[in-house]
């Protein structure tokens, strides 16, 4: 019941942003980014119900030691 796909007409390839690019790139820092639609989290359990949806997918990637070490 979700649909996914490319931030058009943007792409998160190019960088544009001061985020990734200063704190996690610049520190070759594994990274991602995550665009949700302004109008599926604009009410407190809307927003706290895509918590819980990307919660369990993040921790686990957090957790795992070979994706989260910094590059020396």
């Amino acid at each position: 019941g979700i649909v996914v796909g490319d931030n058009e007409p943007y792409s998160g390839r190019n960088m544009h942003g001061y985020t990734i690019e200063t704190h996690a790139l610049a520190r070759g820092l594994p990274n991602v980014l995550i665009e949700v639609r302004q109008d599926l989290i604009g009410a407190r359990a809307q927003a706290e119900a895509w918590a819980e949806r990307l919660a369990p997918h993040l921790q686990a990637l957090i957790a795992d030691s070979t994706v989260m070490r910094e590059a020396h």
